[in-house]
């Protein structure tokens, strides 16, 4: 299993097996297969608790589609309603919202602290966004009204 996208995840594949284990720094992935409702379910733990659940069923062009059309298009959908921009980077990891920055560095303390939308911006470019300066100017408004909210 590779990174299922949720964040602060694996970065490299776990294999499919029950009880496989990766650990990277004071971070732990376990790979467990459960049942659900008699069917075979396969769980990502970090830390021991459930962060990702698959099944076994087949996926379908139709599945895919369906999926990425729901997350990139509705409005209940938090893809379209806040900025998430996420990167590993040599030293931790790196969280960029409409409002925040956390930073995630193996051995440390987490740190969050509040941004401005330009900030937000720059820090986007810096983790490898490519905006057109007309991209970034929209985007930059587009943040300032949602920290207005």
């Amino acid at each position: 299993m590779c990174d299922p996208g949720f964040g602060f995840s694996v970065t490299g594949p776990i294999p499919l097996e029950d009880g496989a284990v990766r650990s990277e720094g004071d971070r732990h992935f376990k790979i467990e297969k459960r049942q659900d409702s008699g069917a075979p379910i396969w769980a990502l733990t970090r830390q021991g608790n459930a962060e990702h659940f698959t099944d076994e069923l087949p996926v379908h062009p139709i599945d895919v589609y369906t999926g990425h059309l729901i997350t990139s298009t509705s409005p209940q959908s938090v893809f379209t309603q806040h900025l998430m921009v996420m990167r590993h980077t040599d030293e931790g990891h790196v969280t960029v919202t409409e409002g925040g920055v956390t930073t995630r560095v193996p051995g440390r303390e987490t740190e969050h602290r509040e941004i401005t939308a330009a900030e937000a911006v720059r820090l986007a470019r810096d983790l490898g966004v490519r905006l057109t300066e007309h991209e970034g100017r929209r985007l930059q408004r587009v943040l300032d009204d949602l920290q207005a909210k």
